[in-house]
């Protein structure tokens, strides 16, 4: 039985199929970099930026930084930075929540003080002053 396809023989077809070949080996190198190295470049990058954030905090309440009104600025952080902050005391009892939309967060709420499963957040660092968590979207399946 002899073959069944042709050869390609025409420039402008050997040039269409290098050309796509191209164009889809770059699509794949991009998907590769895009959920190898990318996601853990955010984390690292997010990770030491939370840090950052959480010394000015204490700078803040320490008196060390002065501010006008703390509320505010906890605000302009949380919404600069692109993410919640949660501050809570010793008796583990939150003084203060970046997001004031609680009717339609309530569960998320719920949900991050009796988290006790393993796949809804990742202990990213954890130290005597400052845990950061990967918390994970239920709903969405979003970090």
């Amino acid at each position: 039985m002899g073959t069944i396809t042709k050869p390609i023989k025409s420039v402008r077809g050997k040039l269409f199929f290098t050309l796509c070949v191209v164009v889809l080996s770059i699509i794949l190198f991009l998907i590769l970099v895009n959920n190898l190295v990318l996601e853990t470049y955010y984390q690292y990058t997010k990770s030491n930026n939370l840090k950052t954030v959480f010394q000015t905090i204490n700078q803040i309440y320490n008196g060390e930084m002065k501010v006008e009104n703390i509320v505010d600025e906890l605000d302009k952080i949380s919404i600069s930075n692109n993410f919640d902050i949660i501050v809570k005391d010793k008796n583990d009892i939150a003084i203060y929540l970046s997001n004031k939309d609680y009717l339609s967060n309530i569960r998320k709420i719920i949900d991050f003080w009796g988290m006790n499963r393993a796949h809804e957040y990742e202990v990213i660092e954890s130290t005597n002053e400052i845990e950061i968590r990967k918390i994970k979207d239920i709903e969405t399946r979003i970090s």
